[in-house]
């Protein structure tokens, strides 16, 4: 709630600054990533859940506004998936992974058509999976332990982004990638760490969530 409240005030200030009036922007997008499943934690959903390929999908938003410099961008991602999987009882399951993503980003017009952003922000991680919540089970916490539920990790967030206008001027349609660059450890005390292959105890280890995401926005100017 905080992060939301936070993110409202930004917005209210682009808007009623007499500097920001005019150039403002609004954006809209859809965006999709997928991340590795070769190395750490990825590699640990992939032996675990059977999870080869663990895409991301999710609504982009952003304000735009001309100051020194260039143009200076609020974004927030956020991109979500809920990859299933065969339980020992043989039946279908899921999980849920969440990425929200908060940037402040420098923006460039390199041609009237194509225009980078450099950005730095918050990544905030949440994970929601079936089962035992901790890494010691026993005849005293069996029933307790039983269950689904979330955790939440926050880290940093750097992307470079390159759009291209594929139709109008202010108002326009806009396609393009963003490379995004984000580890997060996920320690061994987690509600869902990894675990060792050869014995089954909780290990800490590195979320690479690196990795290029297509885009598709619609930009209104004002």
């Amino acid at each position: 709630m905080k992060k939301l409240q936070l993110f409202a005030i930004c917005l209210s200030l682009v808007f009623t600054t007499p500097l920001f009036a005019e150039g403002v922007f609004l954006r809209a997008g859809y965006g999709t990533k997928q991340i590795s499943t070769d190395s750490g934690y990825g590699e640990f959903l992939k032996n675990r859940y059977g999870t080869e390929t663990l895409n991301l999908s999710g609504g982009v938003f952003s304000v735009g506004f001309p100051l020194i410099g260039g143009t200076w961008i609020l974004e927030q991602s956020t991109l979500s998936a809920s990859p299933t999987y065969t339980d020992l009882n043989d039946t279908t399951a899921s999980y849920t992974i969440g990425l929200t993503s908060q940037v402040l980003g420098l923006a460039f017009e390199l041609t009237p058509d194509w225009d980078f952003t450099l950005g730095y922000g918050k990544d905030t991680l949440k994970r929601s999976m079936i089962g035992y919540q901790s890494s010691v089970v026993t005849t005293d916490n069996l029933s307790t332990n039983d269950g689904s539920d979330t955790s939440e990790i926050t880290g940093t967030h750097y992307m470079a982004q390159l759009l291209y206008r594929i139709f109008g001027e202010s108002n326009r349609g806009d396609i393009g990638f963003r490379y995004d660059k984000g580890t997060m450890t996920i320690p061994e005390d987690d509600v869902r760490p990894a675990v060792s292959q050869d014995d089954g105890t909780p290990l800490a280890s590195e979320f690479d969530l690196s990795g290029l995401v297509l885009l598709f926005n619609f930009t209104y100017g004002f």
